[in-house]
Protein backbone atom coordinates (compact mmCIF):
# COMPACT_ATOMS: atom_id res chain seq x y z
CA UNK A 1 0.00 0.00 0.00
CA UNK A 2 1.50 3.23 -0.69
CA UNK A 3 2.31 5.81 1.98
CA UNK A 4 -0.35 8.66 0.98
CA UNK A 5 -3.02 5.38 1.04
CA UNK A 6 -1.90 4.36 4.77
CA UNK A 7 -4.46 4.79 7.80
CA UNK A 8 -2.69 7.26 10.04
CA UNK A 9 -1.18 5.38 12.71
CA UNK A 10 0.24 7.30 15.79
CA UNK A 11 -0.01 11.62 16.71
CA UNK A 12 3.62 13.08 17.11
CA UNK A 13 2.20 14.55 20.71
CA UNK A 14 1.48 10.57 21.24
CA UNK A 15 5.04 10.32 19.94
CA UNK A 16 6.71 12.84 22.19
CA UNK A 17 4.22 12.15 25.65
CA UNK A 18 6.16 8.40 25.14
CA UNK A 19 9.74 9.85 24.20
CA UNK A 20 9.44 11.84 27.71
CA UNK A 21 8.34 8.41 29.33
CA UNK A 22 10.67 6.32 28.15
CA UNK A 23 13.80 8.98 28.60
CA UNK A 24 12.79 9.17 31.89
CA UNK A 25 12.34 5.93 33.11
CA UNK A 26 16.08 4.77 30.84
CA UNK A 27 19.23 5.62 31.40
CA UNK A 28 18.57 8.79 32.74
CA UNK A 29 16.64 6.98 35.85
CA UNK A 30 19.62 4.57 36.13
CA UNK A 31 18.02 1.72 34.81
CA UNK A 32 20.45 -1.05 34.31
CA UNK A 33 21.96 -1.68 30.68
CA UNK A 34 22.44 -4.55 28.84
CA UNK A 35 25.61 -5.25 27.87
CA UNK A 36 26.39 -7.20 24.74
CA UNK A 37 30.33 -7.20 24.40
CA UNK A 38 31.10 -3.67 24.27
CA UNK A 39 27.42 -2.73 23.19
CA UNK A 40 24.93 -0.90 26.00
CA UNK A 41 21.62 -0.82 25.99
CA UNK A 42 18.63 0.51 27.50
CA UNK A 43 14.69 -0.24 26.87
CA UNK A 44 11.46 0.88 27.88
CA UNK A 45 8.25 -0.45 26.23
CA UNK A 46 4.38 0.18 26.58
CA UNK A 47 1.45 -0.87 24.35
CA UNK A 48 2.51 -0.47 21.04
CA UNK A 49 5.77 2.01 21.28
CA UNK A 50 9.03 0.35 22.25
CA UNK A 51 12.21 2.79 23.05
CA UNK A 52 16.02 1.67 22.68
CA UNK A 53 19.04 3.24 23.44
CA UNK A 54 22.14 1.70 22.26
CA UNK A 55 25.75 3.10 22.77
CA UNK A 56 28.95 2.39 22.33
CA UNK A 57 31.50 3.53 25.36
CA UNK A 58 31.33 5.36 28.49
CA UNK A 59 33.39 8.21 28.36
CA UNK A 60 32.68 9.02 25.19
CA UNK A 61 30.45 7.60 22.22
CA UNK A 62 32.33 7.45 18.97
CA UNK A 63 30.36 7.80 16.25
CA UNK A 64 27.65 5.39 17.52
CA UNK A 65 24.82 6.59 19.60
CA UNK A 66 21.48 5.74 18.81
CA UNK A 67 17.80 5.81 20.12
CA UNK A 68 15.18 4.45 18.21
CA UNK A 69 11.19 4.58 18.93
CA UNK A 70 9.38 1.11 17.42
CA UNK A 71 5.37 1.46 16.85
CA UNK A 72 3.88 -1.71 16.38
CA UNK A 73 7.18 -3.45 15.29
CA UNK A 74 7.70 -0.59 12.76
CA UNK A 75 10.83 2.38 13.24
CA UNK A 76 9.25 5.54 13.69
CA UNK A 77 11.93 7.87 15.15
CA UNK A 78 15.50 8.06 15.65
CA UNK A 79 18.36 10.34 17.39
CA UNK A 80 21.69 9.73 16.72
CA UNK A 81 24.36 11.00 18.86
CA UNK A 82 28.02 11.66 19.28
CA UNK A 83 30.11 12.64 22.09
CA UNK A 84 31.23 12.67 25.99
CA UNK A 85 33.47 13.66 28.25
CA UNK A 86 36.51 15.72 26.99
CA UNK A 87 39.73 13.87 26.34
CA UNK A 88 41.33 15.52 29.16
CA UNK A 89 39.26 14.61 31.95
CA UNK A 90 38.73 11.07 30.92
CA UNK A 91 40.86 9.95 33.68
CA UNK A 92 39.53 11.97 36.15
CA UNK A 93 37.47 9.42 37.84
CA UNK A 94 35.63 11.55 40.21
CA UNK A 95 34.96 14.34 37.72
CA UNK A 96 33.73 12.06 35.09
CA UNK A 97 31.05 10.33 37.78
CA UNK A 98 29.96 13.66 38.79
CA UNK A 99 29.67 14.51 35.10
CA UNK A 100 27.79 11.44 34.10
CA UNK A 101 25.88 11.83 37.39
CA UNK A 102 24.51 15.20 36.94
CA UNK A 103 23.85 14.88 33.17
CA UNK A 104 21.62 12.17 34.08
CA UNK A 105 19.59 14.88 36.22
CA UNK A 106 19.59 17.25 33.47
CA UNK A 107 18.36 14.50 31.02
CA UNK A 108 15.57 13.98 33.27
CA UNK A 109 13.89 17.27 32.77
CA UNK A 110 13.41 16.20 28.41
CA UNK A 111 10.05 17.75 27.72
CA UNK A 112 7.46 17.24 25.22
CA UNK A 113 8.03 20.29 23.35
CA UNK A 114 11.50 19.25 22.35
CA UNK A 115 12.07 15.53 23.01
CA UNK A 116 15.61 15.18 22.44
CA UNK A 117 17.92 15.39 25.13
CA UNK A 118 17.79 17.96 28.50
CA UNK A 119 16.37 21.31 29.47
CA UNK A 120 18.17 24.62 27.43
CA UNK A 121 20.00 25.35 30.74
CA UNK A 122 20.26 23.21 34.22
CA UNK A 123 22.15 25.34 36.69
CA UNK A 124 20.92 23.84 40.17
CA UNK A 125 22.26 26.33 43.01
CA UNK A 126 25.40 25.40 44.27
CA UNK A 127 26.75 23.23 41.51
CA UNK A 128 29.88 24.05 40.37
CA UNK A 129 28.32 22.35 36.89
CA UNK A 130 26.50 23.61 34.23
CA UNK A 131 24.08 21.95 31.53
CA UNK A 132 23.53 23.86 28.42
CA UNK A 133 21.66 22.57 25.09
CA UNK A 134 20.37 24.31 22.20
CA UNK A 135 18.59 22.35 18.98
CA UNK A 136 17.28 23.42 15.82
CA UNK A 137 14.23 22.18 14.57
CA UNK A 138 11.24 19.76 16.06
CA UNK A 139 10.37 16.35 16.39
CA UNK A 140 10.17 15.88 12.49
CA UNK A 141 13.57 16.55 12.11
CA UNK A 142 16.23 18.04 14.54
CA UNK A 143 19.70 18.58 15.03
CA UNK A 144 21.28 20.23 18.03
CA UNK A 145 24.79 20.05 21.02
CA UNK A 146 24.55 19.63 24.53
CA UNK A 147 27.48 20.36 26.75
CA UNK A 148 28.21 20.37 30.65
CA UNK A 149 30.84 23.12 31.96
CA UNK A 150 32.98 23.42 35.42
CA UNK A 151 32.62 26.51 36.20
CA UNK A 152 33.96 28.14 33.54
CA UNK A 153 35.31 25.09 31.69
CA UNK A 154 33.54 23.02 28.83
CA UNK A 155 34.21 19.02 29.76
CA UNK A 156 32.03 17.37 28.22
CA UNK A 157 29.95 18.14 24.66
CA UNK A 158 27.68 15.45 22.91
CA UNK A 159 25.83 16.48 19.26
CA UNK A 160 22.83 14.75 17.95
CA UNK A 161 20.18 14.89 14.87
CA UNK A 162 17.41 12.47 14.06
CA UNK A 163 13.70 12.95 13.21
CA UNK A 164 10.61 10.75 11.76
CA UNK A 165 11.46 7.86 9.78
CA UNK A 166 7.95 7.11 8.38
CA UNK A 167 6.55 9.08 5.48
CA UNK A 168 4.94 11.87 7.46
CA UNK A 169 1.63 11.23 5.41
CA UNK A 170 1.10 8.64 7.90
CA UNK A 171 1.10 10.58 11.01
CA UNK A 172 -1.14 13.20 12.34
Amino acid sequence: MAANQQEKIYSLDELAKFLVKAKTNTYAAGKKEKIKHVLREVEFCEEKWGYKDSYIGFDRTPGHGVEMVRYSGLPVWMLSYHGGMLPEYQKDNALREETFSFLKKALLLVNESKPFRGPNLYAPQGSVLTYVSSSEGDIKNFKGQEAIWNVEKEIYTLNYIGGIVLPEEIID
